[in-house]
Formats: C-alpha cells, structure tokens, sequence
C-alpha cells in the first residue's frame, strides 16, 4: 500500500488522508502537519505517497509516465484503504489538491465524507503558462542540484512570513525533477475535471468540498477562488489570515479550526 498512518487503522474510526504538492517537493514535507492534526483533532491520518520524489517507494521505472497515469495508481490506493475505514476524509495540498479532484472525477467509488482542496490553483492544463512558471518547466536546468537550489531560492517566497531553515530543508529534500516533470503532462483543465466529476465521477456531492487557501499566496492568481467558484458555486470557501502557500505551517491553529469545523459539519 503506498500510504503511511499515524494510527492503527479502524473500520469504525475516521481518516483524514492526505496529498502532497509538487512537483518539486519533498515527499515528507507534510508528516509533521499531520502528526500534530492527529494529537489535536484526535484522528487518524495518513499520507498517500504521491510518486513524483526521491522519497516515493515507487522506483523509477514503476513511476506513472504520465497526469492521469498518476491519479489512477492513486485512485487504487484509496479504494484498498476504503475496505478498511468507512469514514475517509481527503485532504490535498497545491498540486495535490489538483489531484484529488481528478481522483473523485475519475473513480465514482470513493465516496469521501469531505474533501479538503488546498491552495488547489485553478489553471487550464500543464501548458498554462502560469503554473509551468511557478512549478519551474519554463526554467532549464542543467543538474539535479541546480533543480534543488532553484526551489530553495523560490520557495521562501511562497510564505507570508519567511520559512525557518528547518521547514525549508523539509520541503526541499530529496526532490527529483527528472522523476517531477512527467505529472504535469495530460492534466486537464480545471472546468474538464469539474464537468466530469459532475457526470461520471464520484458522488461525494459538491457541498463536501472545501476550497482553503492563505490570505497571502502569491502562488496562487489573485481571483483563484472566484474562478473555481465558477465551476463549484456549492463549495465551501474559507482564506486563512497571515499565510501564503503553505497554511498548514504558517497558522496552523487556524487551519485546524477550519478543518475540525468542517468536518463536523
């Protein structure tokens, strides 16, 4: 199973499985939000391994070539997970976020109690010009470590409030950009997903999704929630004060009021 748990699992307790980012991130960048979610919300969680780093247990030539090849294996894991917990809740960060919302259009079987989509960008396809900027496809590199030093330099710019040295070498540990880019190739638009969610995906119901992103994320378009709420007028919406891209990190009592809140609801 590519998934890791802060708990025993429980057919009759909650999980709150979670997403990274990426491409360009660690694949452990989160374990500590999740960690403390676990001691504070009092739930078991668990991270689903997004094979796109040098942390995946996926080896190279088992990584998926492509978007769509990526959500299936992903799609896969939470299905076995299903069999074994009745009450999953999905939470997935950035790139992540995107993912999940392929996951449910893709596979109608999971069912999700609620479904976090956070700092989720709305943009059309891997070609949109914007997120190939800030993911770095429109930057050439020469070397692995040129791809690394590249992230550390951007990164502390996608947080309201400079990160600690700590927290930046969390996030930038072990990246991979030959083994990053091929996510990005065959992503739809955002108003694809959305339209085949809708008609073919799961029944989660529209209402179940929460859109969450920091009040200061300049990763993200300024109007990125106006966008999608275009497409998902049912959503929920919620802005997290004094935190750019990374919430979770930046005003964590914050995001877990969000959270808890949300999913008592």
């Amino acid at each position: 199973m590519s998934a890791r748990f802060t708990g025993r699992l429980s057919p009759d307790a909650p999980l709150l499985l979670g997403l990274g980012g990426g491409p360009g991130l660690s694949g452990h960048y989160l374990d500590n939000f999740f960690f403390q979610a676990s001691t504070e919300l009092n739930i078991t969680t668990g991270i689903l391994d997004l094979p796109n780093h040098d942390d995946s247990i996926f080896p190279p030539e088992l990584t998926p070539a492509d978007y769509l090849s990526a959500v299936k294996v992903l799609a896969s894991t939470i299905l076995e997970i299903s069999g074994q917990v009745k009450n999953i809740i999905l939470l997935g960060h950035s790139f992540g976020g995107r993912i999940i919302l392929d996951i449910l259009a893709q596979e109608p079987k999971i069912e999700p109690s609620a479904v976090f989509s956070v700092c989720c960008p709305y943009c059309q396809d891997a070609s949109d010009e914007y997120i190939r900027k800030t993911s770095g496809i429109l930057v050439k590199f020469n070397t692995e470590e040129e791809f690394r030093q590249y992230w550390r330099q951007i990164l502390p710019c996608y947080f309201c409030v400079p990160p600690s040295s700590k927290l930046l070498k969390n996030l930038t540990l072990n990246t991979s950009w030959v083994i990053n880019s091929p996510l990005l190739l065959g992503m739809p638009s955002f108003s694809e997903t959305i339209t085949h969610l809708r008609n073919f995906g799961s029944q989660v119901g529209m209402g179940r999704l929460v859109f969450i992103e920091g009040g200061s994320d300049i990763r993200l378009l300024p109007n990125n929630h106006d966008l999608i709420r275009k497409d998902i007028p049912e959503a929920i919406f919620a802005s997290i004060a004094g935190a750019g891209h990374f919430p979770m990190y930046e005003n964590v009592s914050e995001f877990l009021v969000q959270i808890a809140k949300n999913i008592r609801n």
